[in-house]
Order: structure tokens, then C-alpha cells, then sequence
């Protein structure tokens, strides 16, 4: 995958370097935006990953690019302790993403 110009401006700044990585905290009632939306930005810069944390239902998705579109390649929740790419080198205890006790 060759790197790829990502523009996206906001009223403070623009990003001009693809990210290898995004990850988008799903909001209330804009869902759709974090499901759909951005992901269709995201993948026509090939950005590699594309993770979703949602706080409500308490998941954690992560998705690799392929031409065709993201592939869900982990879904996670509370009480998991998984190795998400593109950090599969440690360990994350996905409660802790919510703030959840652990049992350690």
C-alpha cells in the first residue's frame, strides 16, 4: 500500500499525511457518520485500520483495509484481553477502554 495524501480540514487544522491508524469513539445519534461516513473517507486513502469503540455497548471493532472495503478482523467487549492490530504486540484489556474494574 502506497502512502497516500489525507486531507481533512477542520476549522483549526488540516491532516495532509494518511494515519496508519484511526480510531473513532462511535457518538450518540451519530452512528451513522462513524459507521459509514468516515469509513468511506478513510478507505479511499487506504488508511490501514479503522477501529470503533463504543462506549454504550461496550465493543470494540477493528477493521483492516482491503480493496474491496474494511474487514472486521477482531470485535471485542468488557471482560476481553485480546492483541488488536496494528498494536498485536501487547495485550489490551479491552474493560479498561471503558474504565471497568479488572479482576488483577
Amino acid at each position: 500500500m502506497a502512502a497516500r495524501t489525507f486531507t481533512v480540514a477542520t476549522d483549526r487544522m488540516a491532516v495532509t499525511l494518511r494515519p496508519d491508524w484511526v480510531c473513532e469513539i462511535v457518538s450518540p445519534k451519530h452512528e451513522r457518520r462513524d459507521h459509514v461516513d468516515k469509513p468511506r473517507v478513510l478507505h479511499a486513502s487506504e488508511v490501514p485500520y479503522y477501529s470503533l469503540v463504543d462506549p454504550e455497548e461496550k465493543i470494540l471493532l477493528v477493521q483492516r483495509w482491503t480493496p474491496a472495503g474494511y474487514v472486521v478482523i477482531l470485535r471485542a467487549t468488557s471482560g476481553d484481553i485480546v492483541r488488536a492490530e496494528p498494536f498485536d504486540t501487547i495485550d489490551l484489556d479491552v474493560a479498561e477502554l471503558f474504565g471497568d474494574e479488572t479482576d488483577e
